[in-house]
């Protein structure tokens, strides 16, 4: 467990523990941080940081499908900061079928296809650049969350 965190804290993760500094996500070195994390989660089950950092790791590593997967266990634990990096992994539509993506590539809505991830969402998510924070306020004002 500790290795996991040392090596994939996120800086900003409310559960990550307070000795721990973190680590930004382009710092990660993946192949060990997954390693890490795999071994710390599964023995660890009821941790939800260390399937958020398993995310991060493979998110770093650009593995998009295992990084959602991930992520989506995690945020239905109630972690807001995989949360937040499920939301983006929709907005961008990756580690999803195209045909789910939140947000198209110029910040235009796409209609009907609202994950219910973005539900739960309790606070303005970062990230992105104006076009998709305009998409996403422009999704949670359609869910009445703004």
């Amino acid at each position: 467990m500790k290795s996991c965190d040392e090596l994939a804290a996120g800086t900003d993760d409310p559960d990550r523990p307070k000795s721990v500094k973190g680590v930004k996500l382009g710092r990660i070195e993946a192949s060990a941080a997954i390693e890490a994390c795999r071994a710390a989660a599964s023995a660890y089950t009821s941790l939800r940081r260390l399937d958020y950092q398993l995310g991060r790791a493979y998110d770093r590593a650009e593995r998009a499908k295992e990084a959602f997967a991930a992520y989506d266990r995690t945020a239905k634990a109630g972690s807001f900061a995989a949360m937040n990096n499920l939301a983006t992994l929709y907005e961008y539509g990756q580690g999803v079928k195209g045909s789910r993506r939140l947000c198209g590539p110029d910040g235009s809505q796409k209609a009907g296809h609202l994950a219910p991830q973005v539900l739960g969402l309790p606070r303005q998510l970062g990230g992105g650049g104006e076009h998709l924070l305009g998409c996403r306020a422009r999704l949670f004002r359609g869910l009445g969350l703004n």
